[in-house]
């Protein structure tokens, strides 16, 4: 059966209620207690709300794992932070001052990448457009440009035009030896 969203959450917390009570029911218990209250639902779907109810519970667990463990890690920071500032502040060595003051950035860095990997935080990257170029594409292009380069180069030299292969017939074209007056 297909029922609407408000009719489904009722029905969780109905199935919900009874896995508290017993949370190793079968199917077919939660069935039986959901009939002696005066609700029949399919087991089918009645399975469907129990996975729906392990993956939510799934989900909880595991966020309450992460965040215990970047709790604890943020701790750690935070006391060998307090420890690499007092080295910083109390040595006379610059070289131990620059090294507790990079290492101390070094730990935040790391706690701050552990939060985004969490999603505590949420990158805000931006984006950038590579073109992939064919590079025998590319070749050619240039093979192109350079012969078109090649042809204004010999189309700017001074032709030299043989006077005896010029049809005489032309006006303002004389033979060789003749004078224009």
């Amino acid at each position: 059966m297909n029922y609407g969203k408000e009719k489904k959450r009722e029905y969780l917390s109905r199935v919900r209620q009874v896995l508290v009570a017993k949370p190793d029911a079968t199917i077919m218990q939660v069935q039986s207690v959901l009939e002696d209250n005066g609700l029949k639902l399919d087991k089918d779907f009645i399975n469907k709300l129990i996975n729906i109810i392990r993956r939510e519970r799934y989900t909880r667990y595991d966020n309450v794992t992460v965040k215990k463990a970047i709790a604890e890690f943020e701790d750690f920071i935070l006391a060998t932070g307090q420890e690499l500032l007092k080295i910083s502040k109390t040595s006379k060595l610059d070289m131990a001052k620059i090294i507790a003051l990079d290492t101390r950035v070094k730990h935040y860095k790391i706690l701050l990448d552990k939060q985004f990997d969490a999603g505590v935080f949420e990158r805000k990257l931006g984006t950038i457009d590579a073109k992939y170029t064919n590079v025998a594409e590319m070749l050619k292009l240039l093979k192109d440009e350079r012969d078109k380069q090649r042809k204004l180069k010999s189309a700017n030299r001074p032709v030299v035009i043989n006077a005896e292969t010029l049809p005489a017939d032309k006006p303002g074209v004389s033979e060789p030896g003749e004078s224009q007056d």
